[in-house]
């Protein structure tokens, strides 16, 4: 079974060549043919015993994109005045 599970996402000379086939239709009528490429044309299969990845919670997203806009327009973090012991 552990073969098989493999040799899902190793494409034989057929997926090849209809990867071919299928990118050349897109090719007559995509607007800039140069971008259609053979390869996105090859479908990858995936282990559906594979743990999935957890999401990232709002609070997450939000803190990233915080800190992302802070470093791009040069805001650094004022540290807190050191207290002098007594």
């Amino acid at each position: 079974m552990e073969w098989f599970n493999m040799e899902y996402n190793e494409p034989s000379r057929a997926d090849y060549y209809a990867a071919q086939i299928a990118a050349e239709v897109r090719r007559s009528c995509a607007k800039n043919s140069n971008h259609v490429q053979d390869k996105h044309f090859i479908i990858k299969f995936k282990d559906p015993d594979e743990p999935k990845k957890d999401r990232p919670t709002r609070e997450q997203l939000t803190r990233w994109a915080k800190a992302r806009w802070a470093g791009l327009v040069g805001l650094t973090k004022k540290k807190p005045p050191c207290k002098k012991p007594k």
